[in-house]
């Protein structure tokens, strides 16, 4: 089942889940997600988790994720985002989301650095190597306004 906007696709959590219990165990992994074995055994086989286990399953990717070193990746920033409006209804959290990548977009600029390509990829747009901060901002995430405007 594909991810809604800005889910992580479950696939990648329990790819990433498997090679975790691989190297330690069922019983470790399951209480470092705070789940069940046998409910982490069945989502490993492919069920589809409620709600309340997949944001479980999310937070303990969020923070995985957290503890590697390295260019953060796109899904778990997705991840990571999707855990801060998680409380939001839907349009709320679409647009706070889109205010933070927006945000965020224009404290790289005004800091005189080029924005990471994992902003254009958060947006859905096509990350694009520049040296130049003064490139072109990516495309924006459709319906949603960016507040930041760059001076020419």
């Amino acid at each position: 089942m594909p991810a809604n906007r800005g889910e992580l696709p479950l696939d990648r959590v329990r790819d990433v889940l498997a090679e975790r219990v691989d190297a330690h165990s069922l019983r470790r992994v399951a209480r470092e997600v705070g789940m069940s074995p046998s409910g982490l055994q069945k989502f490993l086989d492919g069920a589809t988790p409620y709600s309340s286990t997949r944001r479980k399953l999310e937070r303990w990717y969020v923070r995985e994720a957290a503890t590697y070193g390295g260019e953060p990746g796109v899904e778990s920033l997705l991840a990571a985002l999707h855990v801060l409006g998680q409380g939001l209804p839907r349009a709320e959290r679409d647009r706070a989301l889109a205010d933070i990548v927006d945000r965020l977009e224009a404290a790289y600029r005004a800091a005189g650095r080029t924005p990471p390509d994992w902003l254009a990829e958060l947006r859905g747009g096509r990350a694009r190597p520049s040296r130049d901060p003064a490139a072109a901002a990516p495309p924006p995430i459709p319906g949603h306004r960016t507040p930041y405007k760059e001076e020419p």
